[in-house]
């Protein structure tokens, strides 16, 4: 991790100078649109799951890494196909820088306070828009989208993590 002083710019250009880094690393792209898609939400699925473990890292910010690619799978119906690919890189990069930027050093499971406790979907986004804050907010509604692919509790226990640690902010 490259550290979390300065501003996102600057944070973006020392990112670019880091030699650990490399722009052109990344997956292989899809070239077909059903591909495109499923890569992307690939992409969303696991950065959703890793906010349950690195979200403390900067829980805004990497909510940014949840939510920026699942932006763009959102819009990949109304963009013409030879912009599905350029897009898919572009979410992956931003993903992956936001990610690069602000990773904790230390994995921090989260358990939620009542382990018995059954998750119902729509108490998740409930409990968003009673929170309030739209970071919480936009990061249920992208768990929820990724709880109808994948039917993983894990998005769901993010969704609650990045409420109480944005509570914290």
């Amino acid at each position: 991790a490259l550290g979390k002083s300065g501003t996102f710019p600057d944070l973006l250009l020392a990112l670019g100078e880091d030699h650990q880094w490399q722009v052109g690393a990344g997956p292989d792209l899809a070239d077909s649109p059903y591909e495109v898609r499923v890569q992307l939400q690939e992409l969303v699925t696991a950065a959703t799951v890793r906010y349950r473990t690195h979200g403390h890292g900067d829980p805004i910010m990497l909510v940014h890494a949840v939510t920026a690619p699942n932006a763009v799978l959102r819009l990949l119906p109304s963009l013409p196909r030879d912009l599905w690919r350029p897009s898919l890189r572009a979410a992956w990069l931003a993903s992956a820088a936001v990610t690069a930027i602000y990773n904790p050093t230390i994995e921090r499971p989260w358990q939620p306070k009542n382990q018995s406790r059954a998750v119902d979907p729509a108490d998740i986004f409930d409990r968003a828009v009673s929170h309030g804050d739209e970071h919480v907010i936009k990061f249920a509604d992208t768990a929820l989208e990724v709880h109808e692919w994948t039917h993983r509790s894990a998005v769901l226990d993010a969704a609650e993590l990045a409420a109480e640690l944005i509570d914290q902010e």
